[in-house]
């Protein structure tokens, strides 16, 4: 007698779990951030330089052109200005001035490059929440040739 009351008890608390358990969870995908989301997200430690693939402070003609990318933190802001400060000679250099994104966020420009005898405007590779390498070319001084760069900035 006291089985056939509990009988219809736990069918009732079987039935609960099976239907709150099967209910589809809604998982909706966060929105995907934007370019301009992901550069103003964090600062940028500079990681390394390459020029043909190779370390470009190899290249004598070059090291002497570029900042110590090591020591480099670039801060881009919403309102389309940027901070960076590198060492040189060990004094920290401050800079500051305007960035844009271009070409569908596939290039940007900011003025700092021209600093270091760089095109202002450079091309994005990699723009991801860990990562951001910017490619271009730069003509070093009595070569007639042009030679492609990668600049490699970490997030902090």
């Amino acid at each position: 007698m006291k089985t056939s009351r509990l009988l219809p008890l736990i069918a009732i608390l079987l039935a609960f779990t099976f239907f709150t358990g099967c209910k589809k969870d809604k998982n909706e995908p966060e929105p995907e951030l934007t370019a301009e989301d992901r550069l103003t997200a964090k600062s940028w430690q500079g990681d390394k330089v390459l020029a043909l693939g190779m370390d470009a402070y190899a290249i004598p003609q070059l090291a002497d052109m570029l900042p110590d990318i090591k020591t480099m933190v670039l801060v881009f802001k919403k309102d389309g200005t940027y901070t960076a400060t590198y060492s040189e000679k060990g004094q920290s250099v401050p800079l500051s001035g305007t960035w844009e994104l271009r070409k569908e966020d596939t290039s940007i420009y900011f003025d700092l490059l021209s600093t270091f005898g760089l095109n202002e405007e450079v091309d994005i590779k990699t723009l991801t929440a860990t990562s951001l390498i910017l490619t271009t070319t730069v003509t070093v001084p009595n070569n007639p040739l042009q030679i492609p760069l990668e600049v490699h900035f970490v997030s902090n």
